[in-house]
């Protein structure tokens, strides 16, 4: 039976995680305003993205109340393809984006740190903003009181 109960719990995971996932229109992705992480390399990232055929990992996104959509993890996937569509290569302008919801803005503000520290080599100031956000007291911050 409690094979069975995994074997069910997987399989709602695995559909709750294909549902989310939408590929979405560049034009309708927007840069997040709380992201502080550097977009640099973006050549050299537009390379390789165009070697493998694409964006093969998912951007992290979440509805905006106005349309359109906010990039928690992604913002150097999605320049790195404007710039591949700006000069002209041949490449689908659809990215593959994980919707989220976040209850609040401390949530979110936890992804970003999270998403990008794990996922990238980031410089010391970064480093040093990332630990101000993820200990602040009671998850409460604003990254405008670190500005």
């Amino acid at each position: 039976m409690a094979k069975m109960m995994l074997k069910n719990l997987g399989a709602i995971v695995a559909n709750t995680l294909t549902d989310s996932i939408k590929m979405i229109d560049i034009d309708e992705l927007h840069n997040s305003e709380d992201n502080f992480f550097d977009i640099n390399r973006i050549e050299e990232f537009a390379e390789t993205i165009l070697g493998q055929g694409g964006v093969k990992d998912n951007l992290v996104v979440r509805p905006l109340d106005d349309g359109g959509y906010e990039i928690i993890s992604g913002h150097r996937r999605k320049a790195a393809v404007q710039y591949l569509l700006d000069n002209g290569e041949n490449i689908s302008r659809y990215l593959p984006c994980l919707v989220q919801s976040y209850d609040d803005n401390d949530d979110k503000l936890l992804d970003i740190v999270l998403l990008n520290v794990s996922s990238r080599q980031i410089s010391d100031s970064e480093m040093w903003k990332s630990y101000e956000i993820e200990f602040s007291s009671n998850y409460t911050c604003s990254l405008k009181l670190f500005s």
